[in-house]
C-alpha cells in the first residue's frame, strides 16, 4: 500500500512535466521538487517557535533555488513561508536549511535545535540531514532521517515516515 501511494504522488506531480524539451523539463524537474518540498513541509512540526513566520534558507547556488523561491509567501498552517539565499556557513535565523548535494560538513554546519535540513542527494540522510530528495530518473522521491529529526526536536508526521522511500533509525 505504501509503495502504490508514494508512486501515485510522485506519478501524480511528475505526470504534468512528461514529453518537454531538455531545458523545459529541467525547469520544471525543480519546480516538481520545489512542490514536494512544500508538501514535505506541512507534515513537519516546526512551529516550536511561536512566530507568524517560518524562515526557509535556501543554500546560494543552489540548482533548484530559483523554484524554491518561488514558494515565498506560501501557508504552512498558520505561518507564512519567507524564503532567502544564503551561504553555506549562514544559517543563523533559519527554521529550514535547504542543501543541494550537500557535503557532510556543510550539513553539519547547518544542524541546529528547531531546524530542518533537507536538500538532494542519495547519500543525504547517511551525512545526517533530516530529509534527502532523491532523483531516480523523471521521479523524486524522499528519505527520512529520524534520528536526526529527534536530534533537533522536530516532529514527523507518520503519515509521511510512511510515503518516504527509506527511513533512517
Amino acid at each position: 500500500m505504501k509503495s502504490i501511494l508514494q508512486s501515485s504522488w510522485v506519478a501524480v506531480l511528475a505526470a504534468a512535466f512528461l514529453g518537454q524539451p531538455a531545458q523545459a523539463q529541467s525547469r520544471s524537474t525543480d519546480q516538481l521538487e520545489a512542490a514536494i518540498v512544500f508538501k514535505i513541509l506541512k507534515f513537519v512540526d516546526l512551529t516550536a517557535r511561536s512566530k507568524n513566520s517560518l524562515s526557509f534558507c535556501v543554500e546560494r547556488g543552489a540548482q533548484s533555488a530559483p523554484a524554491l523561491l518561488s514558494l515565498k509567501g506560501q501557508r504552512i498552517r498558520d505561518q507564512r513561508l519567507t524564503v532567502r539565499l544564503v551561504n553555506r556557513q549562514s544559517f543563523a535565523g533559519c527554521d529550514v536549511a535547504y542543501l543541494s548535494e550537500a557535503s557532510p560538513v556543510a550539513i553539519q554546519n547547518a544542524r541546529a535545535k528547531g531546524r530542518l535540513v533537507m536538500g538532494r542527494g542519495t547519500r543525504f540522510i547517511d551525512s545526517n540531514g533530516t530529509i534527502g530528495l532523491v532523483q531516480t530518473g523523471s521521479q523524486i522521491r524522499f528519505e527520512i532521517n529520524l534520528e536526526e529529526a529527534e536530534s533537533a526536536g522536530l516532529k514527523i508526521s507518520s503519515r509521511l515516515v510512511r510515503l518516504a522511500a527509506r527511513v533512517e533509525r
